[in-house]
């Protein structure tokens, strides 16, 4: 899925209600990416530079692909 909270709801309305949310990893990277980028944004976190980001972003993928 890609995070839409509607279709969700909507198959758990129609076919059954025990549905699980499973998010494809393309969706769950780059929603990751742009929480790392918006918290950047806020300059509430100083540390949080573009190569941080990146390797953050490289950590995840990893541990995405292991699992």
């Amino acid at each position: 899925m890609d995070g839409d909270s509607t279709t969700l709801a909507r198959a758990r309305k129609e076919v059954k209600a025990g549905l699980k949310k499973k998010s494809h990893a393309n969706h769950a990277k780059k929603h990751f990416t742009n929480r790392l980028y918006a918290l950047q944004i806020t300059k509430k976190y100083k540390q949080l530079e573009c190569k941080t980001i990146s390797h953050l972003k490289k950590c995840f993928n990893n541990i995405i692909a292991m699992n």
